[in-house]
């Protein structure tokens, strides 16, 4: 064991292998996301389910009708909502 203050960890052959071929992926928690002014599950399906519902088809009606509206804003599984 060393009693040398390294300045950062020893990183893994594997992370290193990611990061110079170009496949590392960085997953952050959501505390980190709203801190940079993302938005939550909610208001992001809100706002998609919005978009639905003012967006017009070629034939000038909307995506979804006002009682899909409805529906999907109460649905609490917001992930489900957006994948809808």
């Amino acid at each position: 064991m060393s009693s040398k203050i390294t300045p950062w960890p020893p990183l893994h052959k594997e992370i290193l292998n990611a990061v110079n071929n170009g496949s590392l992926a960085v997953f952050i928690g959501a505390g980190v996301s709203r801190l940079v002014g993302c938005l939550t599950w909610g208001e992001l399906s809100k706002k998609l389910v919005n978009r639905c519902f003012t967006e017009k088809k070629l034939d000038g009606s909307s995506l979804i009708n006002y009682k899909e509206k409805n529906t999907l804003i109460q649905n609490s599984d917001h992930k489900k909502t957006i994948k809808f």
